[in-house]
């Protein structure tokens, strides 16, 4: 039977999952989105990169699923700019410049996932998927929803704030801590910055795909910014 990512990591499922097994799943994640954008005939973006979009099989494998907003986008675009109206009428970037920010994160993608530059200059880039993607990798790393109950707290601004006060252990998921004490405890550091570099709010000073899927990968430093990466 398969399950959803979400499901798993935010304590619906009575299954806790250690993090071998959650770096496995990372990086059955970052290879879908590399093959989304550079191994498909054509380079799609997804625009919709969560949790509840991630479906997990019996032995843990993930699959990117959900599809529904995915579009192509046109060969040499640095940055493709949907302009259409879908069948359900609802509208993809199209005549919103004068809604508030907060109306312009439903036209797609899920709130807490959509990278701030995208909201505010409607324009889709491949850096939109790694933007989602660093918020996912914080959602395995904290076990927490990518939004507060009150929908007004942001994991991301969470990380960020930990960041900025010298104390991002404290985002590591207690259930890692109790399971494996600091055993694994740098190598979680590492993919909280990972995390961060992939959410940068200047989408141009994001990794690529394979720059994410390579650090991952390694054991290469990683350098993250010091200074505040998100604009509201």
């Amino acid at each position: 039977m398969s399950r959803d990512l979400h499901s798993v990591i935010c304590g619906e499922d009575d299954m806790i999952i250690d993090w071998p097994t959650r770096q496995n799943i990372i990086l059955d994640i970052i290879r879908g989105v590399s093959y989304l954008q550079e191994g498909a005939n054509e380079c799609i973006a997804h625009r919709d990169i969560k949790p509840t979009n991630i479906l997990l099989d019996e032995n843990l494998n993930a699959k990117i699923g959900d599809f529904g907003l995915a579009r192509i986008l046109q060969p040499g675009d640095a940055k493709y700019a949907n302009k259409e109206i879908s069948t359900d009428g609802r509208v993809f970037l199209k005549d919103i410049y004068n809604f508030p920010s907060y109306e312009t994160c439903s036209i797609f993608g899920t709130c807490g996932y959509v990278d701030p530059e995208s909201r505010q200059t409607l324009i889709v880039t491949l850096k939109t998927d790694i933007y989602s993607f660093g918020v996912l990798l914080l959602n395995v790393v904290s076990g927490r929803p990518a939004m507060g109950t009150n929908e007004s707290t942001l994991l991301s601004e969470q990380a960020l704030k930990l960041l900025g006060e010298d104390r991002l252990t404290e985002l590591i998921d207690p259930r890692l801590l109790d399971r494996e004490g600091l055993i694994n405890s740098s190598t979680i550091l590492r993919t909280i910055k990972i995390a961060l570099s992939c959410i940068e709010f200047d989408s141009e000073r994001r990794p690529s795909v394979s720059q994410v899927l390579k650090m991952l990968s390694s054991e290469e430093e990683i350098s993250i910014p010091t200074s505040p990466l998100l604009k509201r």
